[in-house]
């Protein structure tokens, strides 16, 4: 038999009580009845199913346990028919309340894993229940999130909220990012959740951004559908993808033209208006379009290579965590180059390969380097080629400081016009050399720069970059990185060169 818990609210109405007192209980007392599922049904067909959430809190007992005769713990399965009649009752109660306008505070409804407080194993549960939440899991062993996979884990909260709670208050984002901290110790509260104060109105954090920007969507997709419904009515059939392009992409994209933060909201509205630049992107075109549609100042921005990594993805160019191949392909690398580079005045940087007292920066930049020895550099103009030396100093400058990097980057760019060659986004790392590194590690574009954390993602801002932007690799280290795309990256496409 079926057994469900109806835990009485003491304000609820003697009536109703009686009404539900009435109905085969098995027992009762003040503030309790147990009725078997069939017992529950004839009271939501006799007397409708507000009478429920008017009077008590349902929940079933996923524990497999619940009250018996005497108000004792008694053993009992929970049938597949009490599953999907607590998943109705709950879907019902939400269009009740929202329908009556009852105090949310006075009723509470759950059911299996929402009838839980939120915590880490509820979180956990959630996300092993999701096809992103799964690979959230298995990158936080790793370390830290990225802002994509934080943005994802974001998601899953933000829909569970939506579909659980009515309203959104402090405690609950003060929940949800204890609950991350717990379940992941390298992600911190303060990305999840900024509570308000000073001139702040609101709180913040991307739990919050999350749950507002759904909120929004669902607001629009309602509208859509109305309008939708009023056309076919009319006779006059919209163009739906029209339709969705004006509501949702255009509004995301007024939003982006007056505003730069939130940034977690600027990352979702970048994602919505996707489809307004995907036609130009990954083209000799698409600099002059960003440029021309005022999105390139997001671009430039200090974090704006993250729109890069979304456009990048979004494009499905290639691989989008080809900065994790690193560590996988770095010995086998290391051993072609042993077998094929003979030459002693490249010596040095195979050692650095072997020395266990550099780390994965250094031996990072000794194979970019290295990698000129096997990829030779191409023809630049007419005659001239250029040496494996001019292919090194090609790949990767080195800069002491902000001035020496504007000054290198800036004679470069004069040496590729005498070659009647434009311009081409550049690596700049600061240190004196490959083995000398201070940590900071930049691309750079003209007067745009982006400073990363380490030599990897400093490569993979690059490729993706070149790549979304539709840009040319310089003929004088063209090889190298067509093999990073091709090998790493695995960007199928041809990648093109300065010509």
């Amino acid at each position: 038999m079926s057994i469900m818990c109806v835990a009485y609210n003491h304000n609820s109405n003697s009536i109703i009580r009686e009404k539900l007192a009435t109905e085969n209980c098995l027992c009762s007392n003040e503030n309790q009845l147990i009725l078997d599922s069939e017992a529950v049904q004839e009271v939501i067909e006799k007397y409708g199913i507000s009478i429920l959430e008017q009077s008590a809190v349902v929940q079933f007992l996923t524990s497999g346990q619940c009250f018996g005769q005497n108000n004792n713990l008694v053993d009992t399965n929970i049938s597949e028919n009490a599953s999907q009649l607590s998943t109705s009752i709950v879907k019902e109660s939400m269009i009740e309340l929202d329908k009556e306008n009852i105090d949310s505070n006075q009723i509470v409804l759950d059911s299996t894993i929402e009838s839980l407080p939120f915590g880490p194993q509820v979180l956990q549960r959630l996300l092993e229940q999701n096809l992103f939440g799964k690979a959230i899991l298995e990158k936080a062993t790793q370390g830290p999130l990225s802002e994509r996979r934080q943005l994802e884990l974001a998601q899953v909260i933000a829909e569970w909220h939506l579909e659980n709670r009515i309203k959104l208050y402090e405690n609950d984002l003060k929940t949800y990012s204890k609950a991350i901290a717990l379940l992941f110790p390298s992600e911190n509260e303060e990305s999840y959740y900024l509570p308000k104060g000073g001139d702040k109105k609101n709180p913040g954090g991307k739990v919050y951004n999350k749950i507002n920007t759904i909120k929004s969507r669902l607001r629009k997709r309602s509208k859509e559908d109305e309008d939708y419904l009023n056309s076919l009515k009319s006779g006059k059939r919209p163009n739906i993808d029209t339709e969705l392009f004006d509501s949702c992409a255009i509004e995301a994209r007024k939003w982006l033209l007056i505003n730069k933060a939130p940034w977690s909201t600027v990352l979702d509205n970048w994602t919505v208006t996707f489809g307004m630049r995907k036609s130009f992107l990954d083209s000799s075109v698409a600099l002059d379009k960003l440029i021309k549609a005022d999105l390139w100042n997001l671009v430039t921005s200090e974090h704006g290579y993250q729109l890069i990594d979304i456009d990048f993805r979004l494009l499905e160019l290639g691989n989008e965590d080809g900065s994790i191949k690193w560590s996988t392909v770095l010995g086998t690398i290391q051993l072609f180059f042993q077998q094929r580079i003979k030459d002693e005045c490249f010596s040095e940087l195979l050692h650095c390969l072997c020395d266990k007292a550099l780390n994965q920066d250094n031996h990072l930049c000794a194979v970019i380097l290295l990698l000129n020895c096997v990829l030779h550099p191409q023809k630049v103009a007419g005659k001239y080629k250029p040496t494996i030396v001019n292919g090194i100093a090609d790949s990767i400058l080195f800069a002491s400081s902000n001035d020496d990097a504007a000054t290198k980057l800036k004679a470069l760019y004069s040496r590729y016009q005498d070659f009647g060659l434009p311009a081409s986004s550049k690596l700049i790392f600061f240190g004196t050399d490959y083995k000398n590194l201070t940590g900071i590690f930049r691309v750079y574009y003209g007067d745009l720069f982006y400073t990363l954390p380490t030599v990897s993602r400093a490569i993979d801002v690059f490729i993706k970059f070149t790549a979304v932007l539709g840009l040319k690799h310089s003929k004088f280290s063209y090889l190298v990185w067509l093999f990073i795309s091709r090998y790493i990256y695995e960007i199928k496409r041809q990648e093109r060169c300065v010509y």
